[in-house]
């Protein structure tokens, strides 16, 4: 690959950025097809930008970043159109441009003439993984978030939930939500707190997730007892297996079907722990002790004003709270079994899970993610959210050991595994 273009442009990274420089002189240009179309590139059958509205394209995408913003951070340059629109604002003082596949920057820069915001002295070039942090205001080039490279596969993830974030929260607060979370008062109100759960120090805890590899660990488990903090979802596994969870943790008003057919005499003496969101009928199903708690989210501002509990960690999955639960339950070792976020052995729960079936057609499945043998497996975009918010909550409790149960499952930063 060689060009006047590509010299121009790669002679002043060469200057500024000298191991930028070292990373695309080397990379791999293989696995790549390219293809120019009017006024844009077209790589691997993705088109980079709009081919004929670029500028109104860039225009759309530099509104996330504030006209009175000093600083901006631009993940995928795509052809730079953002880069030299944002750097005309008098306010901005730094911009940062991070790569997310140095193929496709080089490609860039063989086609394109990007001189202009490369030799800005506002720039601020970076080459992800080494830049590995999500920070705002940013923008993000839909394309190049589909073809960032493998090594850049967490950050990318991060960006598309960060990007998903506004939507999440708007249907939170929907009226329809809110009612039905209003409709459970009367439980809410007379249901102590998590506070009141009280237990002897418990150093290990173990959190049983729905994922298909929790049945890898259930003989293991009947044969040695350990405190168990169970999800909705996991707890007919758990029981068919002959394991009496400590715990139960429901969040969701969807799931009902998870507790319907279970024998009143397998349960009756485990507490459940769950959210004002949850099926009133299980509520009502469920005559046992029960606790109440709720997350930070907007789906409970107005049941906050009526009571006010302890906040759980939730990021959308009920395996959130349930970690969250055994911190504050003093566990110095956290071990997950089943925390999958994929789809293993294309099967997406433990057990015989009913509805939908357990068994998946991976061909239909557009997300994946590594698991700890480095292999991409199949899942579906918010099992990858739920991964990396709980890895962002895992690094802000260093003191705790967490330790996940299977090579198969998704790798989870800062998790190593579990040795029985």
């Amino acid at each position: 690959m060689t060009s006047s273009i590509l010299e121009a442009n790669l002679a002043i990274i060469l200057r500024r950025w000298p191991s930028i420089y070292q990373q695309l002189t080397t990379a791999d240009l293989s696995n790549y097809s390219v293809e120019t179309d009017n006024n844009t590139l077209i790589i691997n059958d993705i088109q980079l930008t709009s081919n004929y509205e670029r500028e109104k394209e860039a225009q759309l995408q530099a509104q996330r970043i504030p006209q009175d913003s000093t600083k901006a951070f631009i993940y995928g340059p795509g052809l730079g159109d953002t880069c030299n629109l944002l750097l005309e604002r008098k306010h901005l003082k730094n911009l940062h441009v991070i790569t997310l596949n140095p193929v496709i920057f080089l490609h860039v820069l063989n086609s394109i003439d990007n001189t202009r915001w490369l030799n800005n002295k506002k720039t601020h070039l970076h080459c992800a993984p080494l830049f590995n942090e999500l920070h705002s205001p940013f923008l993000a080039n839909p394309s190049e978030l589909v073809l960032a490279s493998d090594e850049n596969a967490q950050l990318r993830d991060r960006i598309e939930l960060e990007l998903n974030n506004e939507n999440i929260k708007l249907q939170f607060t929907k009226d329809e939500i809110q009612e039905k979370i209003l409709a459970n008062i009367d439980y809410i109100e007379k249901d102590p707190d998590i506070t009141k759960y009280n237990i002897e120090s418990i150093d290990e805890i173990f959190i049983a997730a729905a994922g298909p590899t929790l049945e890898y660990h259930l003989d293991w488990l009947r044969k040695n007892p350990r405190y168990i903090i169970c999800v909705d979802a996991a707890l007919k596994t758990i029981l068919n297996a002959g394991i009496t969870p400590n715990i139960v943790i429901s969040i969701d008003k969807h799931v009902f079907h998870f507790f319907d057919d279970i024998p009143y005499k397998k349960i009756c003496h485990i507490p459940l722990l769950y959210f004002p969101s949850v099926d009133r009928r299980l509520l009502e199903y469920w005559k046992g002790p029960r606790i109440c708690s709720y997350s930070q989210t907007p789906m409970f501002s107005k049941i906050k004003k009526l009571k006010k509990l302890t906040p759980l960690f939730c990021a959308g999955s009920v395996i959130h709270p349930a970690i969250d639960f055994a911190v504050k339950l003093g566990a110095k070792s956290i071990i997950l079994l089943g925390a999958d976020f994929s789809y293993p052995n294309n099967k997406s729960h433990a057990g015989t899970y009913s509805p939908p079936k357990s068994f998946i057609d991976v061909s239909i499945v557009n997300h994946w993610i590594f698991n700890y043998l480095g292999e991409k497996q199949p899942t579906q975009a918010n099992f990858k959210g739920y991964a990396r918010d709980l890895e962002k909550y895992i690094a802000e409790h260093p003191e705790i050991s967490f330790l996940n149960g299977s090579e198969q499952s998704a790798k989870i930063e800062g998790v190593p595994l579990w040795i029985k």
